[in-house]
């Protein structure tokens, strides 16, 4: 009985671990991104690709209006780099809206970045000759 109550909740907690902060509530109120990826994978019973979790996490806005944010303070556990401390803060709907539009803004610059090295790749295989020589444009006659 209690193992069947114990994989529901736990299946529960799988499936709301993108939208909710529960996984939040095995942290401190101070966490860093390493600790935060452990609840992760603790909690989804797999390991996972650390940046792949900053990435899904770092921007994201959790219910009552909360996000991850730097304190500008870091915590070292010993030798190497030491990590940034991150915490849950309020964000403003006016911040909110700042955003999405340069969520939005940053997926159109990425769109017209494709599109001008595509036109540039095509002119250059256009330009290109048979044996790999640049074609010179004939200069133009009249002038």
């Amino acid at each position: 009985m209690h193992e069947v109550v114990i994989g529901a909740a736990v299946e529960k907690l799988r499936q709301s671990i993108d939208y909710s902060l529960k996984p939040f509530s095995f942290l401190s109120e101070f966490f860093t991104m390493p600790e935060l990826v452990k609840v992760h994978e603790a909690i989804l019973g797999r390991e996972l690709v650390p940046e792949w979790v900053r990435r899904k996490v770092i921007k994201r806005i959790y219910p009552g209006d909360k996000m991850i944010a730097g304190t500008g303070r870091t915590y070292s556990e010993g030798p190497g780099k030491p990590a940034e401390l991150l915490c849950l803060r309020y964000v403003s709907p006016q911040e909110r809206e700042r955003e999405r539009i340069r969520a939005k803004n940053k997926a159109r610059t990425a769109k017209l970045e494709r599109e001008e090295r595509r036109r540039l790749e095509a002119e250059i295989i256009a330009r290109i000759g048979p044996y790999g020589k640049v074609r010179r444009r004939s200069p133009r006659r009249g002038r």
